[in-house]
């Protein structure tokens, strides 16, 4: 006992090998790595519908092989780990979460002495402390006393090859073939090219681990052992083609000054965009190319009633898209200046804007960026699909970062090994969020906050506003919340000691850096656009009823905080419900949040308040859908209307509302514990949704990652 003492100053290790047996037998053990994290699977622990284990955490084995007359154990955060090796044992190859600290100690025979570890680790101490940031191999030597020779380096090093999507990789050297042969002992210092080969319809999007890029080939040396990942991506194989231009074909009295501005339905590698490709006749000019749009400004005036050709190139030498595609469709047109004794007509564009006020609008929900590359690289095709709409503004529903212990991916990057798949959502979402907004509204993106959104640390407690959401959104600039404490429809708000925030103390405080601002509990609003009233929750949670009150939900109760501020975001809801179906200028309500209110969704169950917002939606004929997140599928209901006789919601094409579901923007799927009653329509997809308003008809339309159409439908 005193020697294990000496070895890690407690009775830890003795205790473990007094477990494990003695005996000697002085052979050589190595024992195949184990799939499965020891720890983490005994916690049984989840995160939404994802399991917490071994490939959350990306585990890496540490594998020791024991020569002579002794045992090495181990010990992890003060804890015995799983560690048995030498003298019989048989784990000698135990993986571990990603960054562990695991402490080793070598206990010799009785009548033997500790010789020196190798590999990892090194000397002759009987301990050696590993951080387990990638897989390890380790040697350690026994014998008797006065023995010097040293441990023996390793015969092999274990490359690891893991694939995500649809493709292979394969290897000339250590005969790797992944999909089926993912492991392999490699010679020390060989040389391994792995060659990735997407399957039909996919391209590698990035390596990761000890390869980086993404190129269709990695070349790596096994002077330890290796870990690689290839993430594979449905390839973009749709061709860009000219969306609008002004001046359009065929368009006459055109300004003689005026520049030719073409816009493209996708975003173009503006490196295709040159003079040799956008031609404007003979005329000498500049050319300007962003996002989806290139202009080419001439640099002289244009000859009075002359027609000029515009001419793009398409084809492997022409434009393309930042996908490679190369343009398609009409690439040539003609258009004719003004006549020197006229006054240029304004030419417009050859999409006009819509007539009778309809717009266009989009949503999706759940991105979770820095919740791993894979969804990363799912959310920016996303993006790089809807900033192609036609859309006056996008809705995000929630859970817009993954939060907790990560909030700084409100404007960090993760630890993706490109900018194929960074992890910054403000970064992610920029070609959404510059884009220009519709006249009328105060931006292009609106956030919906999620239960990921409003969180920090481990625990489930409210985080405020804070460095993160302010460094991305301004509450001030969206409007948000157009309500403070003092309005009249806070009906408890009557103590005289109670603070009430003007607007302009509430902007302040919100962003506080001390994070001592406001709680994002505020963080509901609602505006009117061309006669669609838009109403914005926060109802981000499955447990809380908004008309649960333990106690005294007074103002003057401060300590009932949650409840309190439940309770007045319901008198706020039933109050501008009222205001929008009272005016006659409003022909739709739609209302977004990111707790569901009806799912059937193995992710989440339905939002607590379900029963009484069902009610209260069904009162008002104008509300012609509800749009939510939270559970990672795409989910649509059939028109349901509640009342005092239908507590649980029945089925109505004529007075009911639509539920709907879009948590696919990037988080890992959940799927369905059954098909329900209320649904129409059910799938675990990638998407987002486009909804289109004209009067009192909403149309949608769900569009799948890779361009697919999911499912349509038309409100009453």
């Amino acid at each position: 006992m005193n020697r294990v003492n000496k070895v890690f100053g407690a009775m830890s290790l003795a205790m473990m090998l007094a477990a494990c047996g003695g005996g000697s037998n002085g052979s050589t053990t190595t024992v195949a790595a184990s799939e499965v994290d020891p720890e983490l699977a005994a916690t049984g622990a989840t995160e939404g519908a994802q399991a917490v284990d071994s490939s959350y955490y990306t585990a890496r084995p540490i594998t020791v092989t024991v020569t002579g007359p002794g045992m090495v154990g181990n010990m992890v955060g003060g804890v015995l780990g799983p560690m048995n090796c030498g003298n019989g044992g048989t784990a000698c190859s135990v993986k571990y979460s990603a960054y562990t600290s695991v402490l080793l100690g070598a206990l010799p025979n009785s009548g033997m002495v500790f010789l020196g570890w190798g590999g990892a680790c090194s000397g002759t101490a009987n301990t050696c402390t590993l951080t387990n940031s990638q897989s390890r191999v380790v040697t350690a030597k026994f014998g008797p006393a006065g023995t010097t020779t040293p441990p023996t380096s390793p015969t092999k090093y274990r490359l690891n090859v893991s694939t995500s999507g649809s493709g292979t990789v394969t290897s000339g050297a250590g005969g790797i073939n992944c999909g089926a042969d993912c492991s392999e002992d490699v010679t020390p210092n060989a040389a391994v090219t792995l060659t990735a080969a997407p399957a039909a319809g996919f391209k590698l999007s990035a390596w990761g681990g000890d390869c980086a890029g993404s190129a269709s080939t990695c070349s790596i040396t096994m002077s330890q052992a290796r870990d690689v990942s290839a993430s594979f991506v449905v390839a973009d194989t749709t061709a860009p083609t000219v969306a609008s231009a002004t001046p359009g074909a065929g368009a006459t009295g055109v300004a003689v000054t005026a520049p030719v501005k073409v816009t493209f339905s996708k975003t173009l590698d503006c490196s295709t965009v040159s003079g040799q490709t956008f031609k404007v006749g003979s005329v000498s000019g500049t050319i300007a190319c962003t996002g989806n749009t290139a202009t080419f400004t001439p640099t002289a005036a244009l000859a009075t009633a002359a027609q000029y050709p515009v001419a793009l190139t398409a084809g492997t030498s022409g434009i393309k898209d930042t996908a490679g595609n190369a343009l398609a469709g009409t690439t040539s047109w003609n258009f004719t200046t003004a006549s020197a004794t006229t006054t240029p007509p304004t030419t417009p564009p050859t999409t006009p804007p819509a007539s009778g006020g309809a717009f266009s609008f989009l949503a999706y929900g759940d991105s979770r960026s820095g919740n791993g590359c894979g969804g990363n690289t799912v959310h920016i095709g996303l993006v790089n699909r809807m900033v192609n709409e036609s859309a006056a503004f996008v809705f995000n529903l929630g859970d817009m970062v993954t939060g907790y212990d990560k909030s700084t991916n409100w404007v960090q990057r993760g630890d993706c090994p490109s900018d194929a798949s960074k992890g910054s959502f403000k970064e992610i979402i920029a070609p959404l969020q510059n884009k220009t907004p519709a006249a009328g509204v105060p931006t292009y993106y609106f956030p919906v906050v999620g239960n990921h959104d409003d969180n920090f640390g481990d625990g489930w407690y409210p985080d405020k506003f804070g460095n993160g959401f302010c460094d991305v959104f301004d509450p001030k600039k969206i409007g948000i919340p157009n309500h403070t404490q003092n309005k009249a429809y806070f009906k408890d708000w009557t103590t005289s000691g109670v603070t009430h925030y003007t607007d302009d103390q509430f902007y302040q405080l919100a962003c506080a850096k001390t994070r001592s601002g406001v709680y994002p509990d505020y963080m509901y609003y609602s505006f009117d656009y061309k006669g669609t009233h838009f109403v914005v929750l926060r109802l981000n949670s499955d447990y809380y009823d908004l008309n649960e009150c333990s106690s005294n939900c007074t103002a003057a109760n401060e300590g009932n905080y949650d409840a309190y501020y439940y309770k007045h975001q319901l008198d706020w809801l039933r109050y501008d419900l009222a205001q929008a179906a009272a005016n006659t200028g409003i022909q739709n309500t739609i209302v977004l949040m990111h707790a569901p209110l009806i799912s059937y969704s193995d992710g989440h169950a339905p939002n607590a308040s379900w029963p009484t917002l069902i009610k209260d939606f069904s009162k008002y004929p104008k509300v012609k859908m509800v749009i939510s997140g939270h559970s990672h599928v795409y989910e649509r209901s059939v028109p349901v209307y509640a009342d005092d006789a239908n507590p649980n919601g029945v089925r109505d094409d004529a007075k009911g509302t639509v539920y709907t579901v879009t948590g696919g923007g990037g988080s890992a799927l959940a799927g369905f514990n059954k098909v329900g009653a209320l649904n129409a329509k059910a799938t675990a997809a990638y998407h987002y949704m486009r909804i289109d308003v004209d009067g009192g008809k909403v149309s949608v339309k769900t569009i799948g990652q890779d361009g697919a159409v999911l499912d349509t439908f038309t409100t009453r």
